[in-house]
């Protein structure tokens, strides 16, 4: 059975007498692909195709290959699944988690740490939309009649059926009868996965799902369409109200809830009387989104969906009202810049916003003036005396630094302790530039010397010596967008549309040079004595003074957005782009693909001296990686041994991974548990259970993993 860790199953092992050391490994090479984590959205921000629950956890399946689990549906580890194919379903087979998904993925596990591919016969690169077991007897769907059988889930057989329509959904009876389901309301029905009888399903709709719930099959699909059938070959059609396309559905006995399209659906007793969840006169209606996954985990209702949105359900009364409760309420707008002082990042987008963290991992909405905030802001840049950030028709803010004091209250022991605390407002407190200098969008900034200079669209150039209070327009040799600007010792550099390259010496006198493209370059960055633009078609240029461009090969096709470089013993380059593209580098020249955890295209990037990697993108993407491994210590803040089990609550910095190892005498160290502080309290607890009654004496390490 699956073990506990904070919230997340893992194997557990016996530990005993508290004894603690630290050991640590140091990272020769930056290894790829990177280990993401999402700092925005909350839990994360991976589609969700399919939700199951069991043994105490809920399981999310979701796209480019990522699994999350949860045990109290608030904290979600990731785990590994050596894949980026989208995965598609989710069964159990007794306690093993079976997994299909995209391009023929087969996965197995009987622990969420160890998570296998399982053998095709013959290998596939049809998608394996649905999966389902009964028995010993597992069956999984998907494109060009793809059906395989497995008695184990770790070797699959693919049957033949003379089906060729595409399917998309397998459910089982707790009998041992399947059905499928698929294009153009395609329905069969088999006892043995091998031998399968066509049925007419009453409907030509696509039919994106197939479930037993409570007594019967139920089979949903596009344009609100719901079957039922409680032997899968006479088919009754189920009016819900739904008109949009419904993906899954869940019950609590003969209370059924149907998730889709911006549909969610209830219904409860006989005859059944549905409710429009999503009506705004319901008390707390859950988010108009699109909702693939639903799951029944007493006493709620979980859905969830496109960019990882979860909510969850709860009925009050009778006859109940559900009142639902998203997990998080994060900012989803897009963002398009990112910039970082010693001590701040700070990112911005759409409908004004401006987020800033200190850590990278928990990000604070800020406020502006109330003249821009229909602005899309495109572009942020300072320094420690200043911030500026610039967007759609001419809009400017700036957020002088200075200092301020603000009050704390405390309570300890009841009592509220009341300290001031003095801090610096940069990047808090904003100023609008009003009369705008001009109504053409603005996007580039850069600064030196405390000349800060903005560029944007029809080659406009701005130019600032009073931290972006007062702004002078300048002549530029272009009508171009002007979309990066970058300063260095001797000046400025500034790129754009049509391959636009330009230098100034200071800021006012601009000069056109050849950058050897016709294809834009987005965004220009100084770095180690170094420009490097890149843009469009994976587009990369180098150059030491903004003058002479050499191209560098992505080895990509995708729009390329931002460029920066950890200050690492590697010093690694990463370049971020459209749909999720990220690319490394040693050199900026040699480039490589480093890996993405989201198809959502990042528009810029950063890093802090810590060594994360911080991207920043739609919807209101926040990505971290810790590049370079945290090696501080492990301390354990409180052990307890119980009868039945051993609990643990280890404190740390977020990202550090560790393994939890045991020895009987300071010898033979055996390494247990992978683990790794995911969320901004740097705690976890760790607990697992007890073999043997009382637990034999041991001591324990943890021992920092890259």
């Amino acid at each position: 059975m699956f073990g506990r860790l904070a919230g997340s199953p893992r194997w557990g092992h016996v530990v005993g007498a508290l004894t603690f050391a630290i050991a640590t490994h140091s990272l020769m090479a930056v290894d790829l692909p990177l280990r993401w984590r999402w700092s925005n959205p909350t839990p994360h921000g991976n589609t969700v195709y399919d939700m199951i629950s069991g043994f105490g956890l809920v399981i999310q399946a979701a796209e480019n290959g990522q699994l999350y689990s949860s045990f109290d549906q608030v904290l979600w580890e990731p785990h590994e699944t050596g894949t980026t194919n989208a995965l598609r379903a989710l069964t159990y087979l007794g306690e093993r988690l079976i997994i299909t998904g995209a391009a023929g993925t087969a996965l197995y596990a009987d622990s969420l740490g160890d998570i296998r591919p399982a053998s095709l016969l013959p290998a596939t690169t049809d998608w394996l939309e649905g999966v389902a077991a009964s028995g010993s007897l597992l069956v999984c769907v998907g494109d060009n009649g793809a059906i395989f059988k497995s008695a184990t889930g770790t070797n699959w057989t693919r049957q033949t059926t003379g089906i060729t329509k595409w399917l998309t959904s397998v459910a089982a009876s707790p009998g041992g009868l399947f059905v499928v389901v698929g294009e153009n309301g395609f329905a069969a029905t088999s006892s043995n996965g091998s031998a399968w009888t066509n049925q007419v399903s009453g409907t030509s709709e696509w039919l994106n799902k197939v479930r037993w719930l409570n007594d019967r099959f139920w089979a949903m699909g596009d344009k609100g369409t719901v079957i039922a059938s409680v032997n899968g070959v006479f088919w009754q059609t189920v009016a819900t109200g739904a008109s949009n396309g419904l993906f899954n559905a869940a019950n609590s006995g003969a209370q059924y809830m149907f998730v889709g399209d911006t549909e969610v659906r209830r219904a409860q007793g006989f005859p059944l009387a549905w409710v429009n969840e999503l009506d705004p006169l319901q008390p707390a209606p859950p988010p108009a989104w699109t909702y693939y996954a639903a799951e029944r985990v007493d006493p709620f209702y979980l859905i969830a969906g496109r960019s990882g949105m979860f909510v969850r359900g709860f009925a009050v009364g009778a006859p109940p009202v559900f009142y639902w409760e998203p997990h998080s309420d994060p900012v989803r707008n897009w963002l398009w810049d990112l910039t970082r002082l010693p001590d701040l990042f700070v990112t911005v987008g759409d409908f004004a916003t401006v987020q800033t963290s200190g850590s990278g991992f928990d990000w604070e909405l800020e406020l502006v003036p109330a003249s821009v905030t229909n602005a899309v802001f495109l572009g942020v840049g300072g320094d420690t005396n200043g911030l500026v950030t610039v967007g759609s028709s001419g809009a400017i803010i700036y957020s002088p630094s200075f200092l301020t004091n603000v009050v704390v209250t405390n309570f300890v022991g009841g009592v509220p302790v009341i300290s001031t605390n003095v801090v610096d407002a940069i990047g808090t407190t904003w100023h609008a530039v009003e009369p705008r200098p001009t109504t053409n969008d603005l996007q580039g900034v850069a600064v030196r010397n405390g000349r800060f200079v903005v560029t944007g669209g029809l080659g406009t150039i701005l130019t600032s010596d009073d931290r972006g209070t007062n702004w002078t327009l300048r002549s530029a040799p272009t009508t171009s967008f002007l979309s990066g600007a970058a300063a260095f010792e001797n000046g400025f550099v500034a790129v754009g549309a049509n391959g636009s390259a330009l230098t100034s010496g200071d800021g006012v006198s601009w000069t056109a040079r050849v950058s050897g493209t016709t294809n834009w370059l987005y965004r220009v960055r100084r770095i180690a004595g170094e420009f490097l633009a890149v843009g469009q078609n994976g587009t990369i240029l180098q150059s030491t003074d903004g003058v002479a461009w050499s191209p560098r090969a992505s080895g990509t096709t995708k729009w390329l957005n931002d460029v920066t470089r950890l200050n690492d013993t590697n010093q690694t380059w990463f370049t971020v782009g459209n749909q999720g593209t990220v690319l490394a580098s040693t050199n900026a020249v040699a480039w490589a693909d480093a890996g993405a955890i989201t198809p959502k295209s990042l528009y810029a990037a950063g890093h802090n001296d810590a060594g994360l990697l911080v991207a920043v993108g739609v919807e209101g993407a926040i990505l971290r990686s810790q590049i370079t491994p945290l090696t501080n210590q492990v301390e354990v803040v409180h052990y307890s041994r119980g009868t039945n089990q051993s609990s643990f609550l280890l404190s740390g910095t977020t990202g550090q991974r560790f393994t939890f190892d045991r020895s009987t005498g300071f010898t033979n160290w055996i390494a247990d548990e992978l683990l790794e502080f995911l969320d901004s309290s740097g705690t976890l607890l760790f607990i697992e259970p007890n073999s043997a009654s009382p637990p034999p004496r041991e001591f324990y390490r943890a021992t920092n993993v890259p």
